[in-house]
């Protein structure tokens, strides 16, 4: 990355992550869209015996060649008179460029058979990414756990490779096992120093349990210098 080429005695105060001025100043702004919103019944922890509950599928898509910062819906769920049932809210730190993010709502409901439609909204979200992509970082070791509804828990350590900035947020990106993007984690270190170890973990990436394709399986590492 620009300034890794410092000469000795220059200030301290001028960062080598932030030569690159105008791309800091005007980030590229993003577009995103909703694609489909669905349901389906599958299996639960919380489903009757014998049962399943309904599961909303949500999906929103990055349409530009540019990372899209975050993003917040709302899915409402509709009887068959267009009775509001029930609330829920998606949210996801990052959307890569191009790229669509899959997400499973769990609906808990003694009632599956009332549920007639399903509304997504988007409520709100940032269409830029503030921080820039540390490139010349690595991912010195990292730890997945995963559990279709107890959602995912990620630990990462990463090495600057010389790189000082003044704040740096580690995002995890998910994926199933079709390589569809689930969603994300982050953290963020506001002292970094040579190397950064972070841990985050959510429940809201969920995934039915007897969609055995579907299940998050890998992930993926974004470093940035400052925030999303």
């Amino acid at each position: 990355m620009g300034g890794n080429d410092q000469e000795e005695g220059q200030q301290s105060d001028q960062q080598p992550v932030s030569t690159d001025i105008e791309d800091r100043r005007e980030p590229q702004k993003a577009s995103i869209e909703i694609v489909e919103t669905d349901f389906l019944l599958g299996d639960s922890v919380t489903a009757p015996p014998d049962g399943q509950i309904p599961w909303i599928t949500a999906e929103v898509e990055n349409t530009t060649s540019v990372a899209h910062g975050w993003v917040r819906t709302e899915i409402r769920l509709y009887d068959s008179d267009d009775t509001i049932l029930e609330s829920r809210e998606g949210y996801v730190d990052y959307i890569p460029a191009n790229t669509l993010w899959k997400d499973y709502i769990r609906y808990y409901t003694e009632t599956p058979d009332r549920l007639n439609r399903i509304e997504t909204r988007i409520v709100d979200s940032d269409p830029t990414v503030d921080g820039r992509v540390i490139e010349d970082a690595t991912v010195i070791s990292s730890d997945m756990t995963v559990d279709p509804e107890g959602g995912v828990d990620l630990a990462v350590e990463v090495d600057l490779n010389g790189i000082e900035p003044n704040a740096v947020t580690v995002i995890g990106l998910f994926y199933d096992d079709q390589g569809r993007f689930r969603g994300t984690v982050s953290d963020v270190d506001t002292n970094p120093s040579e190397t950064v170890a972070v841990s985050a973990g959510t429940i809201s990436i969920r995934t039915p349990p007897n969609l055995e394709t579907q299940q998050v399986t890998s992930h993926d590492v974004v470093v940035l210098d400052g925030g999303v």
